[in-house]
């Protein structure tokens, strides 16, 4: 593997929220909260922690309610923390984030 100075673990809107029926479809990957768990607990670079605050009052997502609380595979551990509240982490949000910001 190359030089991985340059490199960041990205978790995206892994919120309570997000298990509502609004969202809930079928999952294609049941094991998606212990991989992340995996992920982060052996991770040696840094974690940028992408969530999702709606802008519509009532959504599970909207900021303070209870559904915009991470779900509990992010355990506190020091996080780049970036908000959005578009579908996209990329692309036409705010956040164009630079990743070199993240070491």
């Amino acid at each position: 593997m190359g030089n991985l100075s340059d490199t960041a673990l990205i978790v995206i809107d892994v919120q309570k929220g997000f298990d509502e029926a609004e969202f809930l479809g079928v999952r294609n990957n049941s094991s998606c909260e212990s991989n992340i768990a995996t992920l982060i607990a052996k991770w040696r670079y840094p974690v940028v922690v992408v969530m999702h605050d709606s802008k519509i009052p009532g959504s599970p997502l909207f900021p303070n309610s209870l559904g915009n609380s991470f779900k509990d595979v992010i355990d506190g551990t020091p996080y780049v923390l970036i908000s959005k509240s578009v579908n996209s982490a990329f692309l036409g949000t705010p956040n164009h984030w630079d990743l070199k910001s993240a070491k």
